[in-house]
């Protein structure tokens, strides 16, 4: 199995899973031609996709829906808040939704996907675990705790795409005003690259052996400082150098691929 980020931040997320030959992409929260370029990349076009799966409803993981809507019969994935909350914005005749329930399993094109709740301050977000052959793989961002049906669900993941949004610090002395810095420290906001760390330490635990940082914050945090905050909580749990590889995702470009 492989994930890999075509974007990832406040400004725009996109995901591409593969099991095999077959694709599924979470989120479109770029433009459509900037997916169609990220998958000629990968020598793909958007008639090798299999489904959309929708994490939730912000602009940053949606924006491309209507133009898929309009040029493919892509079939978009996602909970029935998700599915009401862009219909109510009257751009989606909904032709391509399907709703789907948290804990249900579904074939999509011989990979096993798994939805699951997160905590975020959506109609009803979701997470996602797939498995392929014998390898499991977790898409985990937007989402303000780690809870124990999140924890549960990618318990078993070798490789995940988790989020590690900002520094506490550069948050709280940033630009953000004292409401949204709030909203993104409550339990429905953004995991801290603290709380990613701790969350990755516990992964590594339980065997993961890959691990992409994601939706990381423009204005509080940077890949540095991310990655230096998740490593040294990793270390300081004894986690073997070497054991576990991490990256970073770019905000606004292709990265590396995480293969399992």
């Amino acid at each position: 199995m492989q994930i890999q980020s075509f974007a990832s931040g406040s400004s725009g997320n996109c995901t591409l899973v593969s099991g095999g030959d077959k694709y599924i992409l979470v989120d479109a929260g770029i433009s459509l031609r900037r997916i169609k370029s990220c998958l000629s990349m990968r020598d793909l076009g958007l008639c090798d996709i299999s489904a959309v799966l929708l994490t939730h409803e912000h602009t940053d993981h949606v924006c491309a829906l209507a133009m898929l809507e309009k040029y493919t019969e892509i079939p978009f994935l996602t909970s029935g808040g998700t599915a009401r909350s862009l219909m109510s914005k009257g751009k989606l005749s909904g032709k391509n939704f399907e709703i789907i329930e948290a804990g249900e399993t579904l074939d999509i094109a011989g990979i096993a996907v798994k939805a699951f709740n997160t905590s975020h301050d959506a109609a009803e977000s979701f997470g996602y675990t797939f498995e392929y052959g014998c390898k499991k793989t977790a898409v985990v961002t937007d989402l303000g705790r780690v809870t124990e049906e999140v924890r549960s669900a990618v318990c078993g993941a070798s490789a995940v795409l988790l989020e590690a949004n900002h520094d506490v610090n550069m948050l709280r002395v940033g630009p953000y005003p004292w409401q949204l810095q709030q909203r993104i420290l409550g339990p429905n906001g953004h995991l801290s690259n603290e709380d990613s760390g701790q969350f990755a330490l516990e992964l590594a635990q339980q065997g993961v052996r890959h691990i992409l940082l994601a939706h990381l914050s423009k204005e509080n945090n940077n890949p540095k400082v991310a990655y230096k905050t998740v490593a040294d909580i990793l270390i300081n749990g004894g986690v073997e150098p070497g054991s576990l590889k991490m990256n970073v995702a770019p905000a606004d470009e292709m990265s590396c691929i995480l293969e399992t």
